[in-house]
């Protein structure tokens, strides 16, 4: 992967991981903040990879993490609200 590459392979893979965080609170509300805290434990490991794709391909370290945001948009920052079932 080259370092143009790097911000929209992440953002797709950001909204792949809001759509799954999606899917799961819209099934029932207990697994959403499960798969939020899954899914922003992943996102650690995944920007440290980022960040050494962009390194490595020219970037200096003190610009490479400025890829990051635009990409980070594509997934939910905070876990889902539960819904209260309607009687």
């Amino acid at each position: 992967m080259t370092a143009p590459h790097a911000p929209v392979a992440d953002g797709a893979h950001n909204l792949s991981g809001g759509l799954a965080v999606g899917g799961a609170s819209v099934v029932d509300v207990r697994p959403g903040p499960v798969t939020w805290l899954v899914a922003a434990a992943h996102e650690v490991p995944q920007k440290l990879g980022d960040f050494g794709i962009l390194v490595h391909s020219g970037r200096s370290p003190r610009r490479a993490p400025a890829c990051n945001p635009v990409s980070a948009l594509f997934f939910p920052h905070r876990p889902p609200t539960p819904r209260t079932p309607h009687a």
